[in-house]
């Protein structure tokens, strides 16, 4: 008789070692995926914001000074896709008031919250903000290299 007959299929070792390759790969891409994930979110806080400031610069140039609450220019305080929300006008200051000033503000909700960057804010002159690490840093872009080439175009 032929002992050296070999039956078809794969053994223990070589499937053990293609469930080894797998799980590098996926341990190293994941991470990577994810925060491409929630740069991509990020996104939605933003537009949002810009949204609202549109918005808030039509009342004004209605109005003659901008509003005190979102409610007035009929804004959802919720992002489209709900990953930020609990969109607020900040309280007037003597440097900023609101006849002629505001600052307006968006929180991370659901999942995007784990992110590093929780909040964003925009302010009628322009100045934009994202609160990281627990302190409040002074642009948007730093963490998006891809929007900064856009911007300075």
């Amino acid at each position: 008789m032929n002992s050296s007959l070999k039956t078809p299929g794969f053994t223990l070792v070589e499937l053990m070692v293609v469930i080894l390759i797998v799980g590098v790969l996926a341990a190293i891409a994941f991470p990577s995926y994810d925060e491409y994930v929630k740069r991509a979110r990020r996104g939605d806080g933003t537009e949002t914001l810009l949204a609202a400031a549109q918005s808030f610069e039509v009342y004004r140039a209605r109005t003659a000074t901008y509003p005190d609450d979102i409610a007035l220019v009929n804004l959802n305080d919720e992002s489209p896709d709900g990953y930020y929300g609990n969109l607020t006008v900040l309280e007037p200051t003597d440097d900023c008031p609101i006849v002629s000033c505001y600052v307006i503000q968006i929180d991370a909700q659901n999942r995007q919250a784990y992110d590093d960057i929780t909040a964003f804010r925009l302010s009628s002159s322009g100045v934009e903000g994202r609160y990281e690490d627990g302190a409040w840093q002074t642009n948007w872009r730093e963490k998006y290299p891809c929007v900064d080439a856009r911007h300075s175009q």
